[in-house]
């Protein structure tokens, strides 16, 4: 199984979190340690432009990466669907917390692909749509498809050529802090 996009999601709820317990060396920290001996989250900051990585203490925090195609399909394979809803419901926690403007939802193809500028706007248009309808402000996503303009990995091996059928994410416009 291909990784299809890494993601970690972790938005606040009412429900109360365990606290972690931290090894340091040998000993471990118990859950119900003073505070003092478990270190603090991380500040809330806004995402930068790029490829984004954000952490806070309470809401969202998340790695975008990919997420691939089938050969010559604008429809992602069904496992994908996991990982829409986990990119949907961290892209929903951003939007609360003011810290993303815009979002480009990039397609691409490999180099082998038929008719690829439409696949990959296909591809890139599907999963906005999916976004959307999981809750995802529409305003807020572009889709823009690049062919095999931008080739992840530039061998021709099938695996190669694997890793290049994706739709990738990228911050375009982001609060100001």
């Amino acid at each position: 199984m291909r990784c299809a996009l890494l993601l970690l999601v972790a938005c606040s709820s009412s429900a109360p979190r365990p606290q972690p317990i931290a090894a340091t060396g040998d000993a471990a920290i118990e859950p119900d340690a003073p505070a003092a001996a478990i270190a603090p989250p991380p500040p809330l900051v806004p995402a930068p432009r790029g490829r984004v990585v954000v952490t806070s203490s309470d809401e969202c925090g998340m790695i975008f990466d990919s997420i691939y195609f089938p050969f010559g399909s604008a429809m992602p394979a069904t496992h994908q669907a996991v990982v829409l809803d986990s990119t949907a419901a961290m892209l929903v926690c951003l939007k609360k917390q003011g810290l993303v403007l815009e979002i480009e939802v990039q397609g691409h193809t490999d180099d082998r692909e038929p008719d690829a500028l439409t696949l990959s706007d296909s591809r890139a248009s599907v999963i906005r749509n999916a976004l959307v309808q999981r809750g995802v402000d529409p305003t807020w996503l572009k889709p823009q498809g690049y062919a095999a303009t931008r080739p992840r990995d530039r061998r021709t091996t099938d695996s190669a050529r694997a890793k290049n059928r994706r739709v990738e994410f990228l911050v375009l416009r982001n609060a100001t802090p």
